[in-house]
């Protein structure tokens, strides 16, 4: 989260910048809305592909739309519902369609550098966003250090547990960036904790549902040994969380996610959700906005840039909620 004073700063720079030097800005495109009820005329094309229905990628893709016509930008958008081979073909009719800039939102962390070959290849320059690929060769990432994300949460649960019980985890994807990385951050963190067992990790594909379900078989299989679940996105906390309230468990075990969603901001306010680590999503669509203007004329941008992620509980939810919900 970048406070305000810092975003207008930013912001007051970056304008500053692509008017004089419009070719060869290095400076953060950083999130802000323009005020103007005059939308300049759109004439750089951007192709963005994103990774499925989860709520958080969505929040970003929507951000954008909204936004898109303000920067002068034409905007084509596809979803590709979890499917890698889909999310290539996607790459493929928007390469045919000579957009300026591809926006990727990979679905796998290997299979997603096809992708970005094909669009590198025609000439197209990539910016991923809060997902990554394993390749050196796109323009830019925007999105948070995953691995902080893991981190955050596991030393949350940690300090809950009075550094030591037993937990479940929840992954996400399997060989999605975000995935790798939290569990990465997790394991940095439980190597300081030698009294917190692991009792199991089972992917719960970032869903609710599954995520309910594999509760469900855990509190069967463990019962009361369970003293905490890590879950690697919010949606996955709130299936856990709808589980323990419908089987009245909910003050018996502690439950943290990630992202910051709006649902499970409002689950810690009403204390059905322990805590969750919120990533900026009107940082990270406002930044690829800019990012692409840039590109799209053959101007400098960083390879990077990361917003931090923050952790969210009981005491500083109400300030959270209500950045989530301005988003909307």
């Amino acid at each position: 989260m970048i406070n305000k004073g810092t975003t207008l700063l930013l912001i007051f720079f970056l304008f500053m910048l692509e008017g004089c030097h419009p070719l060869s800005t290095t400076m953060d495109p950083v999130k802000g809305k323009k005020t103007s009820t005059t939308a300049p005329q759109s004439d750089i094309l951007v192709g963005a592909t994103f990774l499925g229905n989860f709520e958080f990628p969505t929040t970003i893709k929507n951000i954008m739309e909204q936004n898109a016509e303000n920067e002068g930008i034409r905007f084509i958008t596809y979803n590709s519902e979890n499917n890698a081979a889909k999310q290539l073909d996607q790459i493929r009719h928007l390469i045919s369609k000579k957009v300026d800039v591809l926006i990727l939102n990979p679905i796998d962390f290997k299979a997603g550098a096809i992708g970005v070959d094909l669009a590198i290849q025609a000439g197209i320059p990539v910016i991923g966003i809060n997902t990554s690929v394993d390749t050196a060769k796109m323009q830019c990432y925007i999105g948070s250090n995953d691995i902080e994300a893991g981190e955050i949460a596991m030393k949350y649960i940690a300090e809950t547990l009075n550094k030591k019980g037993n937990i479940v985890i929840l992954t996400g994807i399997t060989e999605q960036s975000s995935q790798l990385q939290r569990a990465q951050g997790i394991e940095n963190v439980l190597e300081k904790y030698p009294d917190i067992h692991v009792l199991e990790k089972q992917s719960g594909y970032w869903s609710s549902e599954k995520a309910y379900q594999q509760m469900e078989s855990w509190v069967k299989k463990y019962g009361e040994q369970i003293n905490a679940v890590v879950a690697q996105n919010d949606e996955m906390a709130l299936g856990v969380s709808k589980y323990l309230k419908d089987h009245h468990l909910t003050n018996q075990i502690h439950v943290v996610g990630t992202d910051g969603i709006q649902d499970a901001l409002l689950a810690v306010k009403n204390g059905e959700l322990d805590a969750t680590v919120f990533q900026d999503a009107e940082g990270q669509a406002m930044l690829a906005l800019k990012a692409a203007k840039i590109l799209a004329s053959r101007g400098q941008i960083a390879r990077s840039y990361l917003l931090p992620y923050r952790l969210v509980t009981k005491e500083n939810v109400d300030y959270y909620l209500d950045k989530r919900m301005k988003e909307q």
